[in-house]
């Protein structure tokens, strides 16, 4: 693994453990039974958390990155152009 995938997966770690953190307290102050399923729902709930609002900023960058866009500016305006969202 190179130096910038390294830096790329761990550029959302800390939130989504911190995240995790704020859950897994909330459950023993309101004393939730820990089992496999209750882990579960809790990384579905901070993958979704994390990965909804940072997901747009990779988009940007990758697209920023390669020939179709030079600047962020032209990364956003091409995203409705080149299919939108979805």
């Amino acid at each position: 693994m190179s130096e910038s995938e390294s830096s790329q997966i761990s550029s959302t770690t800390p939130l989504r453990l911190r995240s995790y953190n704020i859950i897994k307290d909330a459950e023993r102050a309101n004393h939730v039974p820990q089992n496999p399923a209750v882990s579960f729902v809790n990384g579905a709930i901070v993958g979704l958390v994390t990965t909804l609002p940072t997901l747009p900023f990779g988009t940007m960058k990758t697209r920023s990155q390669c020939v179709k866009a030079a600047t962020a500016r032209e990364a956003f305006q091409g995203i409705p152009r080149d299919g939108g969202i979805l």
